[in-house]
């Protein structure tokens, strides 16, 4: 056992002098001064030490953790209960209140002992730090986690006391918890997830859309093809209908004028050859018209309109009857197909030719108007007209009606007695 003059000694070189009761008497080896020892306080300081944390110092600030308002202002939590001068049990810090200064004190009266202080963080000291007098344990900026300070005592005899514990965690910001981590899985995913479905269906889109432009073609190639065939064979039946039946008519007139060269008079010869030259003018005229319609040339309104008003002062010239036309709008210029562009013409061919032969007219009048649903024809004569009720849909206006109807026209017709005739063809657009 070492005794210092904190024991009670006046010098270090010391002999036993005797002991009276509680006190133990010691005479000084070079002179005659005698030290009195008390023998409870030797006994005292010579036990193990136990120590007790204190104080929490975050952020350098002392924190009343009796206040609640000083703990929410902080957002400190903690279990409920107590430990030595009023810390807080198992408290759970935020992130940025990791700069802490935990304060300890040892347990009972050793005013006279020499007290060395030693310390381990588990979780984040390997060992224990050096013996210090300070009573204190610095640990700036600690990194989120859960972490257990213990605390001893070493006394004069190099005697370790129990180990104070103190236990609590450093709260990782919330970008670095858990369940912030998965809510940004989850996002990333449905994110990526979505983005994968929008190119899918990106895709499927592009090739449907290319699958239904590729079927729209072939239709359309069909229809071009099946147009084409049918035109054929409308040429070929208008041929063997109409120019057919013409040539057939003059090969018999020209067989009859054959046999009739040896007529005296020569009347009946004469008689063959009219009907002869008018078949073929006729026959001539049916070519022209068929080559006019299929020529794709001819394919906008204003030809049209222009065939129509040729061939009406053509038929008018032999009666004298004035033509004119009037155009308003720009659809002068509008494309037409060609089965559109023939029952047009063939339509109005036809009321010209009735006009001609029985409206007594002097005036016949093309009106062309736009409108907002399409484009309006008139054919208008001022002749003396007719009854409706009278003449009923005759072989003429029927078939003009049907020519209307496979282009999906409106055709409708105005007529009182004397006042004329005014036919109008409704073209949708």
């Amino acid at each position: 056992m070492r005794f210092t003059e904190r024991d009670g000694l006046s010098l270090p070189l010391s002999i036993l002098g005797g002991i009276s009761g509680e006190k133990l008497f010691i005479i000084g080896h070079n002179t005659s001064e005698t030290s009195v020892l008390e023998i409870n306080k030797l006994d005292s300081a010579n036990q193990p030490v136990t120590v007790a944390i204190k104080n929490l110092l975050i952020n350098n600030q002392d924190i009343d953790f009796n206040n609640p308002d000083s703990l929410v202002k902080r957002r400190l939590t903690f279990e409920k209960g107590k430990l030595f001068y009023n810390l807080p049990v198992n408290p759970r810090l935020s992130h940025d209140q990791s700069n802490l200064v935990f304060q300890f004190v040892p347990v009972g009266e050793y005013a006279n002992g020499e007290l060395l202080f030693s310390y381990k963080l588990e979780g984040l000291d390997e060992g224990w730090s050096v013996p210090s007098e300070e009573p204190a344990a610095r640990y700036p900026y600690l990194p989120p986690g859960h972490y257990t300070l213990a605390v001893r005592v070493l006394n004069r005899q190099q005697q370790w006391g129990p180990s104070a514990l103190y236990s609590f965690v450093i709260q990782p910001p919330f970008w670095k918890e858990w369940w912030f981590v998965a809510l940004i899985f989850i996002l990333v995913s449905l994110s990526v997830y979505r983005l994968v479905s929008l190119r899918i269906n990106s895709i499927r889109q592009r090739e449907l859309e290319k699958t239904a432009a590729q079927q729209k073609i072939t239709e359309l190639e069909y229809k071009g093809k099946q147009g084409v065939m049918n035109e054929r064979l409308r040429i070929s039946a208008e041929l063997h209908d109409e120019v057919g039946a013409t040539l057939s008519g003059i090969a018999m007139y020209s067989h009859l004028a054959k046999e009739q060269l040896n007529d005296p008079v020569g009347s009946i010869l004469s008689n063959s050859l009219d009907i002869i030259q008018q078949n073929a003018g006729e026959m001539v005229n049916k070519l022209n018209d068929i080559v006019w319609l299929i020529n794709p040339g001819n394919d906008n309104l204003q030809q049209l309109l222009q065939r129509l008003e040729d061939y009406t002062v053509q038929m008018a010239a032999v009666k004298g009857i004035r033509v004119k036309s009037n155009i308003n709008g720009h659809h002068s210029q509008a494309v037409l197909p060609a089965e559109t562009r023939r029952n047009i013409y063939l339509l109005f061919k036809e009321a010209v030719n009735n006009a001609v032969k029985y409206s007594q007219a002097t005036l016949f009048e093309f009106v062309i108007s736009e409108e907002p649903k399409g484009i309006t024809i008139s054919f208008i004569d001022n002749g003396k007209g007719f009854d409706r009720e009278v003449v009923k849909n005759g072989n003429g206006l029927h078939n003009m009606q049907k020519r209307a109807g496979e282009i999906g026209a409106d055709l409708q017709y105005v007529t009182v007695p004397g006042t004329g005739v005014k036919l109008v063809l409704h073209l949708p657009q």
